[in-house]
C-alpha cells in the first residue's frame, strides 16, 4: 500500500515539556509511559476545569452558572494545546468566541470567553504543574536576557543553533497612490523588545525540539532502513503502510528517549548563561521522576 499513514504525538508540545521536566503526572497522560491505556490531556484538563467551575458555581458565582453542562474536552481543547506555543489569554479568549463556545450562554460573551479562559489556565497549571513551572521559567530566563539587551542563543539536539533577537519596531509612512502605509522595521539600535522575547522563547524552543526530533528520526530510518518515503507535518510523522512504518514508528521513540536521556533543561541554561554571560539566571525547576525509558 503507498498510501501515506499518519502517525500523530499526542499534543507534542505538553510531550516535550513533560520529558524536559520527567513529569510523572505529564507524562502519563500525554503517553509518555508503557501503559497501554492510551490517555486524553485534554479530557483531563476539561474535568479539572468543570471541577473548578462546579465549586464556584455552588459558593454562588453566576458566571460560573453559566458554564455548567457547557464544558467538554472540546472546550478546552485548543487552548490546551496552544498555550506552549505561544496562546496568551487574550488569545484564547478568541479561541472561546471563535468557537462557538459561549454561545447560547446567559450573560455577555466577552465576560463568559474571559471567565472560562481563566478556569482553563488554573486547571492547565494544576494538571500539568511541572511544564507549567518550565514555561515559567524559560520566560523569566528570555526576560532577564533581553534586559541585558542580548539575543538568546541555544543549540538543538542536532547542534543547530536557534538565535532568537526581536528588536524595537521604527515606523515610517510613506505616501502611496492608494493612501499613507505605515511601515514598521526592527533597528537593533533600539535594543530588545522584551515583551515579544518573552512570549516568543517557550513556542521557539518547543518548535526547536520538536523539528530536531523529526530530523532525528528521519536520519536514522534511512541508516537502518535505507530512504523511504516521508509525509510530515510538525508533528504527524507519516510513511507507508507496512514495514516502513514499524520501523517508523520504533525509530522515533528511540530519538526520543535519546534526545530526553540528556538533562535538556541543564543543557539550556548553559546556553542561556552564555548568551548572557554576567546576567543573573534562575536555576531550572526541579524534575520530577519519570523514566524517560518507558517511552
Amino acid at each position: 500500500c503507498h498510501l501515506p499513514i499518519p502517525y500523530d504525538a499526542t499534543c507534542s508540545g505538553l510531550q516535550h515539556l513533560s520529558a524536559m521536566g520527567l513529569s510523572e503526572f505529564g507524562g502519563r497522560h500525554v503517553n509518555l509511559t508503557a501503559d497501554e491505556h492510551r490517555h486524553y490531556i485534554y479530557q483531563v484538563v476539561a474535568n479539572k476545569t468543570l471541577a473548578i467551575v462546579t465549586a464556584e458555581a455552588m459558593a454562588g458565582r453566576e458566571i460560573a452558572k453559566h458554564w455548567l453542562g457547557h464544558i467538554s474536552r472540546k472546550t478546552v481543547k485548543r487552548q490546551t494545546m496552544t498555550l506552549c506555543y505561544g496562546a496568551t489569554p487574550t488569545g484564547m479568549r478568541k479561541m472561546a468566541l471563535e468557537d462557538g463556545h459561549c454561545d447560547g450562554l446567559p450573560g455577555l460573551k466577552t465576560a463568559n470567553a474571559k471567565y472560562i479562559t481563566e478556569c482553563i489556565l488554573q486547571a492547565i497549571t494544576d494538571v500539568l504543574t511541572e511544564g507549567s513551572l518550565i514555561m515559567d521559567w524559560l520566560q523569566d530566563c528570555a526576560t532577564v536576557i533581553a534586559k541585558e539587551n542580548r539575543p538568546i542563543r541555544f543549540t538543538t539536539p542536532i547542534g543547530m543553533t536557534v538565535n532568537q533577537a526581536y528588536y524595537k519596531k521604527t515606523e515610517k509612512r510613506i505616501t502611496t497612490l492608494f493612501g499613507e502605509a505605515h511601515l514598521w522595521d526592527e533597528d537593533p539600535e533600539l535594543g530588545m523588545d522584551r515583551a515579544r522575547m518573552r512570549q516568543a522563547i517557550v513556542p521557539n524552543v518547543i518548535h526547536a525540539y520538536d523539528a530536531a526530533h523529526l530530523y532525528r528520526t528521519v536520519n536514522a530510518v534511512s541508516d537502518q532502513y535505507g530512504p523511504i518515503p516521508w509525509a510530515m507535518v510538525h508533528d504527524s510523522y507519516g510513511t507507508w503502510a507496512g514495514e516502513p512504518t514499524k520501523v517508523m514508528t520504533r525509530v522515533l521513540r528511540e530519538q526520543f528517549v535519546d534526545i530526553y536521556s540528556v538533562n535538556q533543561l541543564d543543557h539550556l541554561h548553559r546556553c542561556f548563561q552564555e548568551s548572557a554571560p554576567g546576567a543573573t539566571l534562575p536555576t531550572p525547576p526541579a524534575r520530577g521522576q519519570l523514566n524517560i525509558n518507558d517511552v
